[in-house]
């Protein structure tokens, strides 16, 4: 595994300024790059994401100050079930991976979703700390 310290990145191709937004707590504004991003949903009948009744989408930003933020927003067209937005801090790829099999509101039970899968896959061919994690490798 890679060293657990947070760097500074350098070399980032087009960092700008983010806002995100979080349920029940100040919005995060930092500057980096968009290097993983994942949507999934279920409902409707056509299979187009376009008729999908609730959803999350997930995006991967590294930090210029070093580290990366995992944005998650869900949503649902349910009576009963709400929506929300999520903004997580992560010094390292290891503490990426650990928030990534949260889901949203904690409701993965340890498991990673397939939206947080395709923005990890996303991450992982652009980030080399996170491509150490992406897969469990036995023999390391």
């Amino acid at each position: 595994m890679e060293d657990e310290k947070t760097e500074i990145t350098t070399g980032m191709d087009n960092p700008k300024t983010w806002t995100c937004s979080r349920d029940g707590d100040r919005p995060l504004r930092f500057r980096g790059e968009l290097i993983g991003e994942g949507e999934s949903g279920s409902g409707g009948s056509s299979g187009y994401s376009c008729d999908w009744n609730r959803g999350v989408k997930v995006k991967i930003i590294r930090r210029v100050a070093g580290g990366y933020v995992l944005t998650r927003r869900y949503w649902s067209q349910w009576q009963g079930e709400g929506g929300g937005s999520e903004a997580m801090i992560c010094g390292t790829p290891a503490a990426l991976l650990s928030q990534l099999s949260h889901g949203p509101e904690g409701d993965y039970l340890g498991q990673i979703g397939r939206a947080e899968l395709e923005a990890l896959h996303d991450a992982a061919a652009v980030d080399g700390g996170i491509a150490s994690v992406a897969v469990e490798d036995l023999d390391a």
